[in-house]
Parts: structure tokens; C-alpha cells; sequence
């Protein structure tokens, strides 16, 4: 996985995120181009007598640029912010300000699809990335998109269900069925419960799709045996009682 597009950072220095265009993690926030502003509602709540200080909402946008010569691509961003108290404030700021992208253009990659990957398959994924970070819910269902075609991709004929595709695997591929059936119980999720997935759960399964497209199509070895238990318990049904 490539740097967490889900990771806080102050107003001058982000994350080490990665390049949409040359695929290096080299992007930096152009000085002079950070502004954020508080939404006054947020402040109004605050001001109550039982007020917190993560009452406070921020609103911020940015341009990143690349730093490698050759490349130069530049990256709009806007999202949200939160305020922080400094726990050690002598010295220094007595509050603090963290934030968080909510989008980005040109679309940032979560991870390095191989490029054996088929395109039917590459591009729903890529057009996910562009969703998890604000609509979790609705990358979830580009996702499963996604696993259609893989099955698709591996010889797998249409049946009525993804379930019954998955558990038609090859033998080939037959050690990948309990990590696409976590991925297939994400997406039934996504399209059943408006709130029921979340931005962390798309980033575990992007984790457990990458390590399922290495070792397809670029012989990687590793595991996902965690990441696979974790959306299993999150997301497939109870067994039904009979």
C-alpha cells in the first residue's frame, strides 16, 4: 500500500502520499497555497458551556506538487480539519491544527495495481479511489464491480450470484476464495446500508486486494489471513439458524 490517504497532517508538511502521475512519493504542499477557515457553526457549539474543543470544524484546500524535476504534477486538495489542545503549551501554541483530505485532483492511487492486472479490472478500482475517502459506501459497490471482473479474468462463467463464481474458482486460484468472499461481503454491505461501511474498512480491503492481484499477476508470496478475518467479522452474515 502506498501511503494512507486517510493519515492527519499539519498545514505545512503533508503525508508522503504518491504522485498520481510518476509514482513517487515526492508530492509537497506548495508554499502560500494552504488556507483553511473555521465553519462558524461549529464554533457556536463550542462556545456552549459543555463545549469541546473537537466541537470546532475546519474547512481547508491546497495544491501539492510534485518535487521530482522530470514531473512537476500538481494536485488540488480540499477536506476538513479539527482543532487539538497542546498538552504542552509553554513553549509553544496552546492549540493545534490537524487535517484531512477529503479529495483530490487528479484522483490520488491508494495502491499499485500491477500492470498485468487486466484494465476491466484495473479500472473500477481506480474509479474507487476517487470515492472512498468522502463515499465509502459507494466505492464498496465499485469494488465489487471490480471482483466481477476478476472472476471474469480468471475464467469464471457468469452465474446468477459473485458468491457462487467465487466458490466456482480453479484450483488455480482457489487459496484466494475466503479473501474475495471478504471483499464480496464488504460490497453487499455497501449496497445495502447507506452508513454501514466506512473509509478505514475500503482501505483494509484495498490491503487485501492488492496482496490478491500480486500474487495473481506478479507472483507475490505474502498473506492477508488478518485482513481477511477482520472484514469477515465486520461484514458476513450470521450464520442462519436451522
Amino acid at each position: 500500500m502506498y501511503e494512507s490517504l486517510l493519515r492527519n497532517f499539519p498545514e505545512n508538511h503533508c503525508p508522503n502520499w504518491t504522485c498520481p502521475s510518476c509514482q513517487s512519493a515526492s508530492l509537497a504542499i506548495q508554499k502560500g497555497t494552504f488556507h483553511f477557515e473555521v465553519i462558524p457553526e461549529s464554533v457556536e457549539r463550542w462556545k456552549k458551556m459543555d463545549g469541546e474543543l473537537d466541537d470546532i470544524r475546519l474547512v481547508f484546500i491546497c495544491l501539492l506538487q510534485c518535487e521530482r524535476a522530470v514531473c512537476k504534477t500538481v494536485v488540488a486538495v480540499s477536506g476538513t480539519g479539527d482543532v487539538h489542545e497542546n498538552q504542552d503549551y509553554e513553549d509553544d501554541e496552546r492549540h493545534y491544527y490537524l487535517f484531512q483530505a477529503r479529495l483530490f485532483t487528479p484522483t490520488l492511487p491508494a495502491f499499485a495495481i500491477p500492470t498485468q492486472c487486466p484494465e476491466r479490472v484495473a479500472l473500477p478500482l481506480t474509479q474507487s479511489f476517487s470515492l472512498f475517502l468522502n463515499a465509502p459506501g459507494a466505492a464498496a459497490n465499485v469494488i465489487r464491480i471490480a471482483l466481477e471482473e476478476l472472476m471474469t479474468a480468471l475464467g469464471v462463467a457468469k452465474m446468477r450470484t459473485l458468491h457462487a463464481r467465487i466458490e466456482a474458482l480453479s484450483q488455480t486460484y482457489s487459496e484466494h476464495q475466503s479473501a474475495l468472499m471478504a471483499i464480496k461481503w464488504l460490497g453487499n454491505a455497501g449496497s445495502h446500508e447507506l452508513d454501514q461501511v466506512n473509509s478505514p474498512d475500503i482501505e483494509q480491503a484495498y490491503k487485501i486486494i492488492e496482496f490478491v492481484l500480486r500474487k495473481i499477476y506478479a507472483g507475490s508470496t505474502e498473506s492477508v489471513a488478518q485482513l481477511v478475518a477482520r472484514l469477515d467479522a465486520r461484514f458476513r452474515p450470521p450464520p442462519t439458524r436451522t
